[in-house]
């Protein structure tokens, strides 16, 4: 399954964010040739620098999606 990183650097924009990757996840054919990660949603706490978590999650994904 493909993945697509969803971001945008504008708090305004988090109900966006969040409406695409629930519109892709639960699009019948979208959701089957498509996996999410919305970063913002996606990443729980850790004790590591949100950059690099960033960075791995773009680097695994196949298309990055900014609004």
């Amino acid at each position: 399954m493909n993945r697509i990183f969803i971001s945008s650097v504008q708090k305004e924009f988090e109900a966006e964010r969040a409406a695409l990757g629930e519109f892709i996840a639960g699009d019948a054919l979208l959701g089957k040739l498509f996996g999410t990660f919305v970063f913002e949603r996606d990443v729980p706490a850790s004790d590591r620098c949100p950059d690099e978590v960033y960075l791995e999650e773009v680097a695994r994904c196949d298309l990055y999606l900014g609004l």
